[in-house]
């Protein structure tokens, strides 16, 4: 199986905290889709050395893919049909966001063969709406909801994010219980970042003129945990299952295309910013990104430049195993402990496991080798002490 994986660099308005590539400069979507659809032609042959491709996942992110037109989106598609074998595609995901949607452009999105839908709610809280520099308001994302359903989507996406300053626990559990209400069939919950060159970053070193104090602070940890934990309790109880660390769903419904990052599944990125991956597990993986910038882009897929717009990073043995470690422990399931021990660098780790296992950061069920659930939010920490450096 394999993965396709679109980036649409544009948004129409900027998050406060958000650093994914993108673009104000709306005036270019015909020009970038033009050069969009010469990718996919020179880029045809990306899966052709693998003996099992089949592409069974599509993905349209961004940026915001839903201030593309609809025959834009439909070239898109057109080219994708032309240049892939997309007969089994399985997952046709598009990103939304809830100010986008219409009934006419929910009607389209299903009739083109979009089957799963994601869309960034972040908060019901319209004062976080606000200072985060949404577009939308909660109601505006519940109708989206509510007009997706009528438009016959049956699975659905929405994300939420917690661990931001003003976020108060009782703030946080209505948002919970608001976004319960909707009864997606997936909910993604973000812990937020500082991510160099966002507003946000710059506002948290601003001092206050009369007090001194900084102007913004973020949560501590412990309260960011303590709302990590609200939110799995909540959504255990709903009815919700844990598959990775950010991610819940009913019964049946995780993110095929994101768990085949995490399962080391080729997947080809197209677009300014998008990453790819071979799909080798051993000696001869290689992962390539497209550099984030437009104009480049655009020059390169129109223009013919031949300056070069990928970049390229051939991973040693030593990085798949480490990779194997990351990609393996964000998921509840956990690693295949056969799969980790028959690992060339496993003998480097075998010590550290034993001592992970003993303090009870790691457990072992089901010949899996996985992090407990309530210990899901310092992952990260756990992960680390693995890596063979």
């Amino acid at each position: 199986m394999a993965g396709i994986y679109i980036h649409i660099p544009f948004c129409r308005k900027f998050c406060s905290y958000c650093n994914f590539y993108s673009v104000g400069r709306l005036s270019l979507r015909n020009n970038f889709v033009d050069a969009l659809c010469e990718e996919i032609r020179q880029r045809r042959e990306f899966f052709s050395r693998k003996a099992d491709s089949t592409i069974e996942t599509l993905y349209i992110g961004g940026g915001t893919p839903s201030v593309l037109e609809p025959q834009m989106l439909e070239r898109i598609f057109s080219a994708l049909c032309e240049n892939f074998n997309m007969e089994h595609l399985q997952e046709f995901t598009i990103e939304l966001n809830p100010n986008d949607v219409t009934l006419e452009c929910a009607s389209f999105l299903k009739k083109l063969g979009v089957n799963r839908v994601s869309m960034g709610i972040q908060s019901f809280d319209n004062s976080h709406l606000k200072w985060m520099n949404r577009r939308h308001d909660a109601d505006q994302a519940k109708e989206a909801f509510h007009i997706l359903r009528t438009a016959g989507f049956s699975n659905i996406s929405c994300d939420l994010i917690f661990g931001f300053p003003s976020l108060t626990r009782d703030s946080w559990e209505n948002n919970i219980r608001c976004m319960l209400a909707l009864h997606p069939e997936h909910i993604s919950c973000y812990q937020m970042s500082v991510e160099p060159g966002t507003p946000l970053a710059a506002s948290l070193g601003k001092v206050c003129d009369s007090c001194g104090n900084n102007v913004l602070a973020m949560p501590s940890q412990e309260e960011c945990a303590s709302q990590y934990s609200l939110l799995q309790g909540m959504l255990l109880q709903a009815g919700y299952q844990q598959y990775e660390i950010s991610n819940f769903c009913l019964s049946g419904y995780h993110s095929r295309h994101n768990s085949s990052y995490w399962n080391s599944v080729p997947y080809l990125g197209l677009g300014p910013a998008a990453h790819s991956f071979s799909g080798e597990t051993g000696s001869g993986a290689f992962r390539e990104w497209n550099v984030p910038v437009l104009q480049r882009y655009l020059r390169r897929y129109l223009c013919g430049e031949p300056s070069p717009v990928k970049e390229k990073e051939v991973l040693s043995e030593k990085d798949m195993f480490n990779e194997m470690i990351m990609l393996g422990l964000r998921q509840v399931k956990g690693i295949a402990f056969e799969k980790l021990k028959a690992g060339r660098y496993y003998p480097d780790i075998e010590k550290d496991v034993q001592r992970l296992l003993s303090s009870g950061a790691l457990v072992l069920s089901d010949s899996f080798l996985r992090i407990p659930t309530e210990k899901l939010f310092v992952s990260d920490s756990i992960i680390r002490e693995l890596f063979v450096v």
